[in-house]
């Protein structure tokens, strides 16, 4: 079912064929930098402030959007998205060459949790503006099956490579991921995306407004019911001392 969905998401869509190939690898390798940075601080003598870590890199993370709306106001949503990944592969080869003292992996942390923030946010508006209209289901069960149908990947090479030593050198396969996922971005035309999918927008505008004909008439149903029970309630207030 998947690989007919990418390869007619290919043909009609070629930009959001693009976007969903390259989140395989560059997801894949996101979702690990928890796994590399609780080994470097292994390595350093910090196993002891992995959460606090943790912690301190979804602080710096919350600036992320802002560097994202920067970015994208000065290029545009794709060049976010692949200066992300450029910064990305950057702090975690950095991290693994010169992280090496508990200091030098602390210096990591606003790095990281800045770019984490930046990422994602570029992420989902890239994909947002590539989503054809009337299929937002069915391209968010594909986001997240190309969210983690690699994610396994990288892990198990650290894995492998910590076994035997050489876990450092097991911390570049993150930023190969990430340059194989920014090769896929790197492929998307947003110019020709918008007009793929201009004439499909209709089908959303049309499903927002029965959404919101739907919450209208739900919200006038709850507010007859409660001046109802209001009314009912008021009657019986007036009923007590006549039965009294």
């Amino acid at each position: 079912m998947f690989p007919m969905q990418f390869a007619e998401l290919r043909l009609l869509y070629p930009s959001l064929g693009w976007m969903l190939a390259g989140q395989a690898f560059f997801e894949a390798a996101t979702g690990a930098v928890t796994v590399s940075a609780t080994m470097i601080l292994f390595d350093v003598g910090l196993g002891d402030m992995v959460g606090l870590y943790i912690l301190a890199v979804l602080l710096f993370a919350m600036v992320g959007p802002c560097l994202f709306q920067a970015v994208s106001l000065r290029f545009s949503i794709k060049a976010s998205v692949l200066f992300g990944l450029a910064a990305f592969s950057a702090i975690l080869a950095g991290g693994a060459a010169f992280a090496t003292t508990p200091r030098s992996a602390w210096g990591v942390a606003p790095l990281l949790g800045v770019t984490y923030g930046h990422h994602y946010s570029a992420v989902n508006a890239l994909l947002a503006s590539l989503v054809p209209g009337g299929q937002e289901s069915e391209i968010a069960g594909l986001n997240l099956f190309s969210s983690a149908v690699l994610s396994w990947l990288p892990p198990l090479v650290l894995t492998v490579l910590n076994e035997r030593g050489l876990f450092r050198l097991g911390l570049f396969v993150m930023p190969l991921f990430w340059l194989i996922g920014a090769a896929f971005v790197w492929q998307i035309d947003l110019k020709q995306a918008a007009r793929d999918i201009e004439a499909t927008l209709a089908r959303r505008e049309r499903a927002a407004a029965g959404a919101g004909a739907a919450a209208s008439s739900t919200s006038a149903s709850s507010s007859e019911t409660r001046e109802d029970r209001s009314e009912e309630g008021e009657s019986g207030d007036e009923g007590g001392p006549a039965g009294w």
